[in-house]
């Protein structure tokens, strides 16, 4: 489990200024959080509540994805997989749903193609981690700001 310190306080500033600061301000390449302020209904403690839970399980959620590879464990992957896709869309990355999505079909044929499951694996993985890097700069450049 990743525990990132002060995260919660830098979103609830990020929260708090969004009337003078809109998103694209933010500059973020891979994820959008369009949907989460949408969906919060201007509810803070909401936007900092999912954010939060994605930095924080989602690493585990992976290294958990990658074991079940390892076991060549295609129906628990595949549920995996289609948990990833809820979360991925909620913090507003594309790709990374669409990989996930990938995943989960060739989890599901009857001779999964292990070639091109690998290789959407690895560009999800790839793809994740520049997420929660672009998050974490992020939260960086908005405590920067604040000071």
């Amino acid at each position: 489990m990743v525990f990132i310190p002060g995260l919660k306080d830098i979103l609830l500033i990020l929260y708090k200024n969004y009337k003078y600061m809109k998103v694209e301000q933010l500059r973020l390449k891979y994820v959008s959080l369009d949907y989460l302020l949408e969906l919060s209904g201007g509810d803070a403690d909401f936007i900092l509540d999912m954010i939060l839970t994605f930095l924080n399980t989602a690493p585990g959620y992976m290294t958990d994805f990658e074991l079940l590879r390892e076991q060549k464990d295609w129906y628990k992957m595949s549920r995996a997989a289609h948990k990833f896709k809820s979360s991925f869309s909620v913090i507003g990355s594309d790709s990374l749903t669409s990989y996930a999505a990938a995943i989960e079909k060739l989890c599901k044929e009857e001779v999964p193609d292990v070639a091109e499951m690998d290789r959407e694996i690895g560009e999800m993985k790839s793809l994740f981690l520049q997420v929660m890097a672009e998050l974490e700069d992020s939260v960086k450049k908005i405590k920067e700001t604040e000071a």
